[in-house]
Order: C-alpha cells, then structure tokens, then sequence
C-alpha cells in the first residue's frame, strides 16, 4: 500500500511538472494579438464558410497559435478558432530588415501616403507623406515598412508605395517611370478599394444597412466600400448595374463590381459584390455569413450570376 502511494504521487508530481512546462511553453511560444476590426469572428476552420465559434470585439486580446495563409489559429478563452490575419496586429511580429543597424532610403511613389502608428489600416494617421518624398526604411513585417520621416516622424507605410534606392535621373526613365505610373494608376485603386473591403469580414449583414457600425447589406457595403476609396456610387445593386463599363466574366480584374439574380430566375438583379481575384469576391453575404469572401465557382452563385462592371479605369 506504501509503494503504491509513493508511485501515485510521483505520478501526479509529473503531470505537474509537464503541466508547468507547457504553460511555460505557451507563454514563450506564443504572441499576442489584439483585434482591430469590428465584430471579428473566430471561425472552426480557415474558410470564410466555416462554422463561427465566437465574436470578438476592437481591442480584445488572443493567444495567436499559428498561422496559414492569410488566416491565423487563436485561442481566446475557452475558444480555439482561425480568424483573418489582417483583422489583428501581432506583438513582436516578425520582421525582416538588412543586417542590424543597417537601413535603406525610400521614395513615396504615391500622390498621397499615409504614415501609421502601427502596420494596420485600422491605425492612427501619424501623418501624410506627399510623391517623391524620401524616407528612411529601418525595417519590414510583411506588405509593411517601418520607415522614418525627414522631419523625425517614425511609423508604418504600406511598402508598395515606396521604392527602395535612388532613382534614375534619365529623361527616358522618367518616362518609362510616369507610363508605368498611368498604367498602374487604376491597379492600385482597385488594391485599395479590396484592403478596405477586407477591413471589414465579419461585419454584420443588416438589410438596408450602410455603414460598419450599423451593419451593411450588399449594395451598402460596395457604395461604402468605394466612398472611403473617394469614388461615389449610387444605392442599390441594379443601379450600380448600370454604372461603369461592362466587363465579360473571362476578363474580371480586382475592384471590379459582380451581380448577381439571387432569385434564381435570371431577369433582374440584386446581389453585388467586390471581386478580388482568384476566381473570389468580397460581399455582405446574408445574415448567416455577414460580410464575407465566396468563391464565383460556388454553385448556388455560379448558376445565378448576371454580370460585371468595371468602375476603375
């Protein structure tokens, strides 16, 4: 009987020490992310269709267990789920740079380019940096760089609008460089209109709604959408129908506007939507998805799509 007590109590001094462990484990192992959207849904798996197990709000802390993709595994109290990544920033997000000490000179490539407090489109205006201003590169954390201003201002910039070294001074490459501007105008528009969109996964689905805090219906988050990119459309979906240039489903190019028959009956319109590429298209779904990223191929969508606009040139 002795023995067995002295082998049952070493077998429980075990479990605490594995248990001690692993929560030592976690704490090292483990970031944290705090939520910047609103209404952010923890989904059972990496899929804007999956199951959703929770709903967080801006500013909620999560244990961020892995990543995927543009999804990351969280645990948030009880609840262990996969959330859209760009929706949270990461403490002690990893970052790439030149060796230590080392930093490199940018050049804004945008008319206008916002200077954050943090690598998120959700955070604060530092302030505004005009084209061809230089700045200082110290880092990167993914799509961002940290950079520093002339007049001393330090923050994040989405690295697409900075060029890294000196730029040629040729007449030819000037050229080159505004022709390749033109053409790339209306891209980067149609990149921006579908950051913001993906801003806001998860935002409730409210018919007849309008703004993120109210919740959205599908035409309402397209005109929202594109009035925070500084283009004006009008209401409803078959309005939107009858704005821009028609485009065939074969030639569809991020920012492009989708409709759809949801009726099923094929003689009218409305459902719209954003596409993104990838054969995807970001819209406020239903009050079972909310605000969410289907795939055009999905059957029920598929067999009642109508057409495309292009509203971007």
């Amino acid at each position: 009987m002795f023995n067995l007590k002295k082998l049952l109590m070493g077998c429980f001094a075990v479990v605490v020490v594995l248990a001690l462990c692993t929560g030592l484990t976690y704490a090292a192992e483990y970031k944290t992310g705090v939520i910047t959207g609103n209404r952010v849904n923890i989904r059972e798996t990496a899929s804007t269709d999956a199951k959703v197990l929770a709903t967080l709000e801006k500013g909620e802390k999560v244990s961020v267990i892995s990543s995927s993709g543009d999804w990351s595994k969280v645990k948030h109290s009880s609840t262990t789920g996969w959330i859209f990544t760009g929706l949270m920033s990461v403490d002690g997000a990893s970052s790439t740079a030149s060796s230590k000490g080392t930093t490199s000179t940018g050049t804004v490539t945008a008319e206008t380019l916002n200077v954050r407090a943090e690598a998120s489109l959700s955070a604060d205006v530092l302030c505004k940096l005009s084209k061809g201003e230089k700045v200082t590169i110290s880092s990167t954390s993914g799509d961002w760089s940290k950079i520093k201003t002339s007049n001393g201002t330090e923050g994040w910039v989405s690295s697409e609008y900075v060029s890294k070294g000196t730029a040629s001074t040729s007449r030819g490459g000037a050229v080159q460089r505004t022709q390749e501007a033109v053409s790339q105008k209306g891209a980067t528009k149609a990149q921006q209109i579908v950051s913001t969109a993906k801003k806001y996964i998860g935002v409730k689905y409210v018919y007849g709604g309008s703004s993120p805090k109210q919740g959205f219906d599908c035409s309402g988050f397209v005109k929202y959408v594109y009035s925070q990119n500084g283009i004006s459309l009008t209401r409803s979906s078959s309005e939107q129908a009858a704005q821009g240039k028609k485009i065939s489903k074969s030639n569809l190019k991020t920012g492009d506007l989708v409709f759809f028959d949801t009726n099923g009956r094929r003689n009218s319109i409305n459902h719209v939507g954003i596409y993104i590429g990838d054969g995807k298209f970001i819209h406020a779904s239903s009050p079972k998805y909310d605000v969410t990223i289907t795939s055009l191929s999905d059957a029920y969508y598929a067999k009642s799509y109508i057409t495309a606009r292009r509203i971007i040139n």
